[in-house]
Formats: C-alpha cells, sequence, structure tokens
C-alpha cells in the first residue's frame, strides 16, 4: 500500500521534500514482487506463471491505454478541439517506453517477474546471511556489467538494451530480497541493510 501511494504522489505534481521521500517507490513494489512470488506462485509450472503476469500487469495496461485514448479523441471530437496525443505518442506508449507515461513501470515489473523463478532457485541456495549477502552483491556487480556494456551494443538497438536490459534488471537485487526476506530474522537485517546499503552506494 505504501508503494502504491508513493508512486501516485511521484505522478501527481508533488515537488520536493515529499517528492524525493517516495523515490523508494518502484524498488519496494520489487520487494513486494519477491515476497509474492515466495508465497503465491513458487510451486507454478513457468509457463502457467508467465500467462498469469501476461494477464495481470500487461492486458491491464493495453486496455486502460486503449480506454484512455479513446476518451481523449471522444471529448476533442465533440468540443470539436485538436486530438490531445499524436500517433507517435500513441504507438510508444503501448511499446511502454519511458518518455510516454508510467507504461514502463508496468513493463518493468513484468519483467523482473519474469526473471523471479530464476533469483527463486538462487534464493533457496542461500540459507545463510553471507550466502544471501554474496548472491546480492553478485546481482548489483551483473547490473552494473550490463550498464557497461551499452557501449558495446550498436547505435541503433542501445536505446531498446537500455528500455529492455539494464532498466528492469536493475530491480532484481531488491526482488531477490523480497524472495529472501523469511529466512533474515531482525539481527540480521540490520547488519545485511547496512552492507546492501554500502554496496549500492558503491
Amino acid at each position: 500500500a505504501i508503494a502504491i501511494v508513493s508512486i501516485l504522489l511521484a505522478h501527481s505534481g508533488v515537488k520536493y521534500f515529499i517528492f524525493n521521500l517516495r523515490s523508494f517507490d518502484v524498488p519496494l513494489m520489487a520487494f513486494c514482487l519477491g515476497i509474492s512470488y515466495y508465497y503465491s506462485s513458487k510451486n507454478v509450472s513457468y509457463l502457467r506463471y508467465v500467462k498469469k503476469r501476461i494477464k495481470r500487469l500487461l492486458l491491464p495496461t493495453i486496455l486502460f491505454l486503449i480506454i484512455l485514448f479513446s476518451v481523449f479523441y471522444m471529448i476533442d471530437f465533440f468540443l470539436n478541439t485538436p486530438y490531445h496525443f499524436d500517433a507517435h505518442y500513441i504507438i510508444h506508449s503501448f511499446y511502454m517506453e519511458t518518455s510516454y507515461g508510467y507504461g514502463w513501470i508496468m513493463r518493468t515489473f513484468f519483467l523482473v517477474s519474469l526473471s523471479l523463478p530464476i533469483l527463486y532457485k538462487l534464493s533457496e541456495k542461500a540459507s545463510q546471511l553471507s550466502s544471501i549477502l554474496l548472491i546480492f552483491l553478485g546481482l548489483v556487480v551483473f547490473q552494473c556489467l550490463l550498464i557497461y556494456l551499452e557501449k558495446a551494443i550498436p547505435n541503433d538497438f542501445q536505446y531498446w538494451y537500455d528500455q529492455i536490459i539494464p532498466l528492469s534488471f536493475g530491480y532484481c537485487p531488491i526482488a531477490f530480497l523480497g524472495l529472501v526476506a523469511k529466512k533474515i530474522n531482525t539481527k540480521n537485517g540490520m547488519k545485511a541493510s547496512l552492507i546492501m546499503l554500502i554496496g549500492l552506494i558503491i
């Protein structure tokens, strides 16, 4: 609930302190994705899980965009005013790009969810705090590598690479923490939080 309220605040025009305060909204949602997968989907086949994610994340977003653009079209038609959106904006909104509305958040959650079964397999191997931290930091390092590899991608594909790979995988370390949250007690949780914070800053 906190994450959802934070996302709403982020896109409601608030400024300064409140806007900066809610900056953990999307990472918190990624954390919740990990927790949700652990309790509800870890025993579901991958294909069935992907179908369920498509129905719950992508299809509602597409339906919302269709309704949004249709409603604005009818309003502008009856008011005899220029349509709010051009074809370029509409098409790229359905691609769920970062510069065209907020559909990118749902696309990112979908792509993160596709990695959760793999992250869950990793979490099963992490029984101690040290192994949890090692896997977490490994995921952070891998994210840095993905960002660095962008330079090797041909210019024509760099934009889409950045939109799909580093942007989405960047939330996977946080989702991993959601998967292992039950294994971390309060005492170890404080230590883990400090080490992870240092790792993310570095």
